[in-house]
């Protein structure tokens, strides 16, 4: 059986380099915490309900300002 994780990041033309790899849980419950984190750190929010999502990735949408930045979530496998 796989372990997996997910990697959060933020994204956009807005972002250095269009991404920046924030950081990665083992629970999505978690991902309210680092709502809050990145809130704090960056003074951006993002939509509870994501605006895209498939199988293994949810994308939320900045709701501060008109700034291309988004919330990614992509669950990734761990290989031990």
């Amino acid at each position: 059986m796989n372990d997996f994780v997910y990697v959060v990041s933020l994204e956009g033309k807005d972002v250095f380099h269009n991404r920046s790899i924030q950081y990665v849980i083992k629970h999505i419950d978690n991902l309210d915490k680092i709502r809050i984190i990145i809130k704090e750190k960056y003074n951006v929010e993002f939509e509870k309900l994501a605006c895209r999502f498939s199988l293994n990735w949810w994308k939320f949408d900045n709701i501060t300002d008109n700034r291309d930045i988004y919330l990614m979530v992509k669950r990734v496998d761990v290989i031990d």
